[in-house]
């Protein structure tokens, strides 16, 4: 057997480069996969607001608020 022949053998069965990527860039139904709406309103001004905070390195984290929030939402399940 000649160097490189069993790669050859393997290359008939590669397609086009670009189109394997395409092919792996696709979305699959699990990412497309729409929420459903939530009956939650969205307040704009304190997303701004916090937003503003952390790009001006000013909005502190309250780690026992998370903590707490934590152990709160384990209870309920």
């Amino acid at each position: 057997m000649a160097p490189f022949e069993s790669d050859a053998a393997t290359l008939d069965n590669v397609t086009d480069i670009a189109e394997a990527r395409k092919s792996k860039k696709e979305p699959t139904a699990a990412k497309t996969k729409k929420r459903a709406p939530s009956n939650r309103k969205i307040d704009y001004e304190k997303v701004a607001r916090l937003k503003a905070e952390i790009d001006a390195g000013t909005y502190k984290i309250d780690a026992a608020r998370i903590a707490d929030k934590f152990v709160e939402r384990e209870g309920k399940h």
